[in-house]
């Protein structure tokens, strides 16, 4: 059996772990009642929609253990403070258990720290009890953005910090690292591995946790649980216990600029 940072990664775990997401455009009420079948089949941690249907997301998992999820702000972040802190209001007024909203890029270019943290901390006091998962899209951030985006996010109190919207290029394993390097050891902050801009398969979903994050974000939960068994098969019986041994020991590759 793998065995991640301490969890055995079974089926049950790795599903538990996995915030399914379908937030294309496209997408209709046929389809949304199909994959929140898959959700409660599966037991995922959430299922993550557009707002347009994020009722008929709440209503089809009562009595679940599923969350009802929704995306704020997607894919650009670009509306004002105010008005992001009004849509996540009705967001949680509407049921959501979760939201995943993308931060204003504008005042991470800008290096304008304290806009970012106000924002960050209106969507925290907006959610009350429901998570809060900025999205940063790592991918358009330097390093040194990274470490203050991340900083940003803790100060606010966020519950976890998401790392791409999937629109893009994504994220690589450094800036898992980074991210987790930069929280403090006691934080309550913890990481969203999503929007890797590749195939996911379960070596990807399980080196993004292996690097650090707590949570996959994906639409493809059934595609990685049904390769864990594969994975068991070629790697045996392997601990993956923290940075120095993660990703490479289950025989990840290293993505491209990334560095353990």
């Amino acid at each position: 059996m793998l065995n991640i940072r301490g969890y055995d990664i079974t089926p049950e775990f790795l599903a538990s772990r996995i915030d399914y997401a379908v937030v294309i455009p496209e997408m209709d009420a046929k389809t949304v009642e199909e994959h929140i079948a898959t959700c409660i089949r599966l037991g995922t941690n959430v299922f993550c929609v557009n707002p347009h249907y994020l009722e008929q997301v709440v209503e089809g998992l009562k009595g679940s253990r599923v969350k009802p999820a929704c995306v704020l702000d997607y894919p650009d972040g670009t509306s004002t403070r105010a008005v992001k802190q009004k849509m996540a209001e009705e967001y949680v007024r509407m049921g959501t258990m979760s939201l995943d909203m993308v931060i204003d890029f504008g005042a991470v270019k800008n290096h304008n720290w304290k806009l970012l943290t106000d924002e960050l901390k209106d969507l925290v006091a907006a959610c009350g009890p429901a998570e809060t998962k900025p999205i940063i899209e790592c991918c358009k951030l330097t390093k040194d953005e990274i470490v203050s985006v991340t900083k940003c996010c803790e100060e606010a109190s966020v519950s976890y910090i998401k790392t791409g919207t999937g629109r893009m290029a994504g994220p690589e394993w450094h800036d898992i690292l980074l991210i987790r390097d930069t929280l403090a050891k006691d934080s309550k902050t913890r990481i969203k591995f999503s929007g890797t801009g590749r195939f996911w398969t379960s070596a990807v979903a399980l080196g993004g946790f292996a690097c650090g994050a707590d949570i996959i974000g994906t639409r493809s939960a059934d595609q990685i649980i049904k390769e864990l068994p594969m994975l068991e098969r070629l790697y045996g019986n392997v601990t993956v216990a923290g940075k120095s041994d993660a990703p490479s020991a289950i025989g990840f590759v290293p993505l491209e600029g990334g560095e353990y």
